[in-house]
């Protein structure tokens, strides 16, 4: 014989209490505050990744646009171009227009360029810059200790 239970006991094992649910969104809310600022120097360091990638890119292209017009780009020495979308024309990249992460300038001083990648609106202990000319190898970077990883 089967007895079938009906009313309140059944209801006891059908769902979540508000009460439960609470708690488990609470629990979930500590763990994400703790965690969460062991997640900024990991993004930072995608961040210089990228940056120092763009830049080895940057460096190519300018020595690809050299040896077809036979000086740097942006001619004549001594201007500067901070404009993503004409580095992206005159030196056939695909740099992010209007980049919220990076600014990117490139300028000619005699017969060499600097190019470099300021990070925009960093937090105030990720300010850095990184940058390359004609001659270096590695992008080295211009900040702190912390910031430069």
């Amino acid at each position: 014989m089967i007895l079938i239970k009906k009313g309140r006991d059944s209801m006891k094992n059908k769902g979540f209490s508000l009460l439960e649910l609470l708690i488990v969104i609470i629990i979930v809310g500590v763990l994400a505050t703790l965690l969460l600022p062991s997640f900024r120097p990991a993004r930072e360091s995608a961040l210089n990744d990228e940056a120092r990638a763009n830049l080895k890119l940057i460096q190519a292209a300018e020595k690809i646009y050299k040896l077809e017009y036979n000086f740097y780009f942006p001619a004549p020495a001594g201007s500067t171009n901070t404009n993503e979308v004409d580095i992206n024309q005159y030196l056939k990249l695909a740099l992010p227009a209007a980049s919220i992460k990076w600014n990117y300038s490139i300028s000619t001083v005699g017969s060499n360029f600097n190019a470099s990648a300021a990070r925009v609106d960093p937090p105030s202990d990720y300010t850095r810059t990184w940058w390359t000319n004609s001659s270096s190898e590695e992008p080295p970077c211009i900040g702190t200790a912390k910031a430069c990883r």
